[in-house]
């Protein structure tokens, strides 16, 4: 509620945010969001996610995210698919299209046993390449890694 009699009536307005979402297919998302700045009459940012999984657990996500006062311009894409029955690979990157330069790179391979499993992964951001291992045992919650 917003009383005009008020003083809190010299506060501004905040951006109006707005959703829409859409399912083509059970295990497909599509969905928009954005901010409207009341003040400036245009959008102060835009959003663009998707994503799909199937049955077997295989997932594949791309977004797209645009916010110019934070000089913001980004596409994010994720990948994971089973190659074999205990083995899945893994990838994702988030790349800014603003500064043409790739903010972050992943990728894994997993094994996964009924009760635990084992992750290698190398992450690279501009600064820095990490590879990684993890442990994952079941009903501990926690991974237990080792970093390079």
């Amino acid at each position: 509620m917003y009383d005009l009699r008020g003083e809190e009536s010299d506060e501004p307005f905040s951006d109006i945010y707005t959703q829409l979402g859409w399912r083509p297919t059970r295990r497909s998302n599509l969905s928009y969001k954005s901010y409207y700045d009341v003040y400036d009459n245009g959008f102060a940012s835009h959003i663009l996610e998707s994503e799909y999984t199937n049955s077997r657990g295989d997932y594949f996500s791309l977004d797209y995210s645009y916010r110019p006062e934070d000089e913001i311009k980004q596409i994010n894409a994720r990948i994971r698919t089973r190659i074999f029955n205990s083995w899945i690979v893994g990838a994702g990157v988030k790349h800014s299209i603003e500064f043409d330069q790739t903010d972050e790179a992943i990728a894994s391979l997993t094994y996964q046993a009924l009760c635990w499993s084992m992750r290698l992964e190398a992450l690279y951001t501009p600064y820095d390449t990490t590879f990684l291992v993890l442990f994952d045992l079941a009903n501990i919650g926690k991974s237990i890694g080792f970093k390079y």
